[in-house]
């Protein structure tokens, strides 16, 4: 029985997740992945596919999640900017 409650304590979600930290993770996993599969891709030796372009593209997509990452005070700052407006005009048309 300890164990159950030591599982489902562990398991508790955190108090605020940042979703911009999650993009920007997300964004860099997907360039990972995007380099990964055409490295693949290129080894199988397929004709059509261009290995350069996969790199590029995979290079891309980590470069905008490291620049998500660098930026995400200020993106964090501009949602609840954003929020904060909706919640009011919300407020303003229930009164």
């Amino acid at each position: 029985m300890d164990c159950l409650i030591f599982i489902m304590e562990s398991v508790k979600p955190k108090p605020k997740s940042n979703p911009v930290l999650i993009a920007g993770f997300g964004w860099i996993a997907a360039g990972i992945v995007m380099i990964y599969t055409g490295y693949l891709i290129y080894l199988d030796r397929i004709t059509s596919s261009n290995f350069r372009e996969d790199i590029a593209f995979g290079l891309l997509l980590m470069i905008i999640g490291v620049l998500i990452l660098a930026l995400r005070s200020k993106i964090n700052k501009i949602v609840e900017e954003k929020t904060a407006e909706a919640n009011l005009k919300k407020q303003q048309l229930k009164s």
